[in-house]
């Protein structure tokens, strides 16, 4: 996992940008979903990337582990 220290970071950027921008989400296929009961519910297959604050990875690890993510699926 890495750990993204700056808002300035490019990742968090594009978060921003899919969050705020239909035109983004459209252009990437893509969309943010925040919560553990969305996360849950998210077919494996989708997740393209893993977000999660360090206050709550330890309390999450085992349900983003556990997650049959797709190979390479980032967590930060």
């Amino acid at each position: 996992m890495e750990e993204i220290t700056s808002p300035q970071n490019p990742r968090i950027r594009r978060i921003i940008q899919l969050q705020s921008k239909v035109r983004a989400r459209k252009e990437e296929q893509s969309f943010i979903t925040e919560g553990v009961r969305i996360f849950k519910d998210t077919p494996d297959e989708a997740l393209r990337a893993v977000y999660v604050t360090k206050e709550r990875l330890p309390e999450l690890q085992d349900l983003i582990l556990g997650k049959n993510r797709p190979a390479g699926t980032p967590v930060f």
